[in-house]
């Protein structure tokens, strides 16, 4: 499998064109706010990493 985060970025620019496939946007300015929205990521945040507190290592396999 390949790197998370290389699997993501492809995943959701397909998703980001298929949900955007629904509608046409005719007035110029809102078309323009929406299009700055996707492209700064507000339906897609990062993704967010954590390390889980209680983890505790234990025997190696």
């Amino acid at each position: 499998m390949q790197n998370t985060f290389e699997f993501r970025n492809p995943l959701v620019e397909k998703y980001q064109n298929f949900s955007r496939s629904f509608t046409t946007i005719n007035a110029v300015d809102i078309k323009a706010k929406v299009d700055e929205e996707y492209a700064n990521g507000r339906y897609w945040p990062e993704p967010l990493i954590q390390i889980n507190p209680h983890y505790k290592r234990s025997k190696s396999v």
